[in-house]
């Protein structure tokens, strides 16, 4: 999994929840509308995950767009706002690596139920997706994108399909 940007624009987040700063992400996630978010973590006191030094660390979560769940947080906590963003996905590829790893982490659950398995497909959707977009120019990935927020159930094959014939007079 590409490594998480160091550099980002942060800007104080005065909204709801336990963030303090925000900052836009770069590249195609950022272009569709992911925003990472920190915030101190009190009661987390051990070594940072990136370089190991003991601190108040720093919690990071990466917000999606819609249609994706709400965020994805860090695997760790950083000493600082940048090594705490290390820990979030860089890029679409990111996205469906995390999705694939939730989604077969679920099925091989010792106590797997019905429920695990529901969610094992959804994640395991939402990967293809991710693995889609990662292939896509901004504009068909805005398509894609409008077509998932709009129709939820719609398969990655047929989205494919839609958005080329959307795009295809514009490419002539």
């Amino acid at each position: 999994m590409p490594a998480a940007p160091s550099v980002l624009r942060w800007r104080r987040w005065s909204g709801p929840g336990w963030a303090s700063y925000a900052a836009n992400w770069p590249g195609p996630l950022g272009e569709d509308g992911a925003v990472a978010y920190v915030g101190r973590c009190d009661d987390l006191r051990p070594r940072c995950h990136t370089c190991g030094r003991p601190a108040t660390l720093w919690q990071a979560a990466l917000a999606l767009p819609a249609p994706f769940p709400g965020a994805l947080d860090a695997a760790g906590g950083g000493c600082t706002r940048a090594h705490a963003v290390h820990g979030l996905p860089a890029d679409w590829t990111g996205i469906a690596t995390v999705y694939a790893l939730v989604a077969a982490a679920l099925r091989q659950d010792s106590k797997a139920t019905s429920v695990h398995e529901a969610l094992a497909r959804r994640r395991s959707r939402q990967a293809e997706r991710a693995l889609l977009l990662s292939r896509l120019e901004r504009p068909a990935r805005r398509v894609a994108l409008e077509l998932w927020r709009t129709t939820p159930g719609l398969g990655v094959d047929d989205t494919e399909t839609i958005v080329t014939a959307v795009l295809a007079p514009a490419q002539q």
